[in-house]
């Protein structure tokens, strides 16, 4: 049976460098993009691909290609912090902003075989409560934005709680509303989606931006680390129920995700409204 393996993560975190060795090691072929692996697979030649820009939906659909050739599938991310990767590849550091901001991580519902969390380097897990409540701690910092009434931080705290009451055994979906929007701080900006200045802040994919900055964070004991993708998930989609007014895009997502994961979206959903009074 050929194997595929994707390996996704920002530039500068040791992506591309994981897929050579796999494949120099392995005596896998290397691919560079979906079409090149595919054509491996029909050969039955187990391949590594170098995937840096794949989507959810490219993801899934590429894995039920994979399948339909007999092969089995790995997802690899490699994950290091933002400010790292950009040292390491400062001529890609726009691709790299970009990449952060567009990040979503691997999840079972895309039909992978197996998913692989790896750290090129023994990550430095920063504390929760120093995020929130350290020197410019997302507590203190204000969100600029009619539409929220607390602090950055109080409202994740508010939508935590919110979880807390509603769905009182799950841990780590109060984790995701806690953390659903620390990538705030580093996507703020007083401009509009064309650029332009703006009197109110806006955080265009500080969703996604606050999913990759969850990898680097200090769990509490209670969400083992076998719930992190989870989480960093439940953060990345977190945004999408808003557009559920239209029954045909819940419908799409029932299907996409499964019954689970749509429920875990649409509380953690109504705990992040609730919080923004």
């Amino acid at each position: 049976m050929p194997e595929l393996i994707v390996y996704l993560g920002l530039d500068g975190s040791g992506r591309a460098e994981a897929a050579g060795r796999a494949a120099a090691a392995g005596g896998l072929a290397l691919a560079h993009t979906r079409e090149e692996a595919l054509r491996f697979l029909r050969y039955g030649l187990s391949c590594a691909l170098d995937a840096p820009d794949m989507k959810a939906r490219g993801r899934r659909d590429l894995v039920e290609r994979a399948k339909a050739c007999g092969a089995r599938t790995l997802a690899v991310l490699t994950a290091r912090p933002l400010g790292e990767c950009v040292r390491r590849a400062p001529e890609r550091v726009e691709e790299i902003q970009a990449q952060y901001r567009a990040f979503c991580p691997p999840q079972p519902f895309e039909g992978w075989d197996e998913i692989a969390l790896t750290y090129p380097d023994a990550p430095a897990r920063r504390d929760i409560a120093d995020l929130f409540f350290g020197r410019d701690g997302l507590v203190f910092q204000s969100q600029d934005n009619p539409f929220h009434a607390h602090s950055i931080g109080l409202h994740c705290i508010y939508t935590a709680r919110e979880l807390a009451r509603a769905r009182p055994d799950d841990q780590a979906l109060w984790l995701a509303g806690l953390l659903h929007d620390v990538g705030k701080a580093t996507t703020k900006a007083f401009l509009d989606s064309h650029g332009l200045p703006s009197p109110t802040a806006h955080f265009y994919g500080h969703e996604c931006a606050s999913a990759y900055e969850t990898l680097f964070l200090r769990f509490p004991a209670a969400v083992p680390e076998a719930e992190r993708l989870r989480v960093s998930a439940m953060v990345a989609w977190h945004m999408v129920p808003y557009f559920f007014r239209l029954s045909r895009t819940r419908e799409r997502y029932l299907r996409f995700w499964g019954e689970a994961f749509l429920r875990d979206m649409e509380d953690l959903d109504r705990a992040d409204r609730a919080a923004q009074r």
